[in-house]
């Protein structure tokens, strides 16, 4: 694992509720009282540079959890495209690359794919950081691996810790829920829609996207506001 230098350290998990949980790095130890949830957040200060292994301990009443092996120094978070996911075994010069990969001064951490409604509080699958070698490098992201060879070249003493977040495009396809635009016109009380033929609507939204098309006028001339109707019902 590598930890950001600079920056607060924010911790977060579950356990009781209403117990105090302690968290210690190193000779920094903070605290704070888990809610009616049992949901906690203790912030430890900002870290310098670190090359030496670091160990963080969290603990509550039930027992304790240990992290060994922490380096403190920069971390980068990576999310493309195929462009970025595109992985190093993939890459041009991959048997070379592959055969020089192992550098313990470079962490990998690979976030699982996984799509949701709203958002998550926790990965779909376990993670783990790994530290640079043939079998953690050979699936992840070239361009993100190769910059870290360049900032360790240029600073041999400085750790680097990357996130690989990316997912490659796919192949565009509607399904249940898609919203297309069509044509339409108001007539009088009604709204006659252009409806593509195979094409069986539930619902018409109106100035209903992130970046709407706002070109419906009232009887006086005044733009009409976002509405759905509902066809049929």
């Amino acid at each position: 694992m590598v930890l950001q230098q600079g920056a607060a350290l924010t911790l977060s998990g579950r356990t009781l509720p209403g117990v105090k949980v302690e968290a210690g790095l190193g000779e920094t130890v903070a605290g704070a009282v888990s809610d009616e949830s049992g949901a906690f957040s203790i912030t430890l200060p900002a870290q310098s540079n670190s090359t030496a292994p670091q160990t963080l301990t969290v603990r509550d009443p039930s027992g304790a959890t240990t992290y060994t092996n922490i380096l403190i120094r920069n971390v980068f978070l990576r999310g493309g495209q195929s462009n970025m996911e595109l992985p190093v075994v993939r890459a041009l010069d991959v048997d070379n690359q592959l055969q020089t990969s192992a550098d313990d001064g470079i962490r990998l951490l690979m976030v699982p794919k996984a799509t949701a409604p709203v958002p998550q509080s926790a990965f779909a699958a376990p993670v783990a950081w790994r530290a640079a070698a043939c079998d953690s490098v050979a699936e992840f992201s070239a361009a993100c691996f190769y910059m870290s060879k360049a900032l360790r070249r240029k600073d041999p003493a400085t750790p680097v810790g990357l996130i690989h977040a990316n997912w490659g495009g796919r192949a565009a396809r509607e399904g249940p829920g898609t919203c297309r635009f069509v044509l339409a016109h108001a007539d009088g009380n009604c709204l006659a829609l252009a409806v593509p033929e195979g094409m069986s609507p539930t619902r018409v939204r109106y100035a209903w996207a992130d970046s709407p098309v706002v070109n419906l006028v009232d009887g006086e001339g005044m733009p009409a506001p976002g509405f759905e109707l509902r066809i049929g019902g």
